[in-house]
């Protein structure tokens, strides 16, 4: 499948979230809808497969792609320069990182009482949505004591969190072809899943992460 990663990139500032600034690029794509397609048909690898026990690919599935693209290098590096930040690769050599996940329709996936995993990233977090969807962006969060829980457990033993602990101070809207920016070592954040849409497709999204 030939994909075309032609773009434009104006940033705006959406919102400032405890003083960092989030900003957005809509209509970021030339042609989303084949990088989307891709995404959905090409294989996928299960995100941290090593780790034990695992609910992953039971009650939901967590998947993910590592690849390279050269046409994604511009694109890579206008982020970092807009960002003041350095591209990370995890020692991969890929550019083209995606989040492909979904919940089955199961108790275990009680999103009316939880939310999906409130965590913090390395540095500047970029998140391309590709769904055509405009409510199952990402929340923001205050800090929670939860977070010590957390750390005692295992992200896809225990995924679902309580939001009698977690405050969401704002919610990033999700649009399809859109380009989100913001200081995710900071902020922490998290999948907004708030109906079973996701039970029988994947949500998808691309990810870039940079280092200040």
């Amino acid at each position: 499948m030939m994909i075309s990663f032609d773009y434009n990139f104006k940033p705006i500032e959406l919102a400032t979230v405890k003083g960092s600034p989030i900003y957005v690029v809509d209509n970021l794509y030339k042609d989303p809808y084949t990088i989307a397609k891709f995404i959905q048909k090409t294989s996928k690898n299960q995100h941290k497969h090593n780790e034990h026990p695992s609910y992953n690919m039971v009650h939901f599935r967590d998947e993910r792609h590592c690849l390279y693209f050269e046409k994604l290098d511009k694109l890579k590096d206008d982020i970092a320069n807009f960002t003041q930040t350095k591209f990370k690769d995890f020692e991969t050599n890929c550019n083209f990182f995606t989040n492909c996940q979904m919940w089955y329709d199961v108790d275990f996936n009680n999103y009316k009482e939880n939310y999906w995993w409130p965590h913090t990233d390395f540095g500047i977090t970029s998140l391309i949505y590709l769904n055509e969807d405009d409510y199952s962006g990402t929340n923001i969060y205050a800090p929670s004591e939860d977070i010590k829980k957390q750390e005692e457990t295992k992200e896809h033993l225990e995924p679902w969190r309580p939001k009698t602990v977690w405050n969401k101070i704002y919610s990033i809207p999700s649009k399809f072809n859109r380009l989100v920016i913001f200081d995710g070592k900071k902020l922490f954040h998290g999948v907004d899943i708030n109906s079973n849409r996701y039970s029988k497709e994947y949500r998808i999204n691309q990810v870039m992460f940079f280092e200040k």
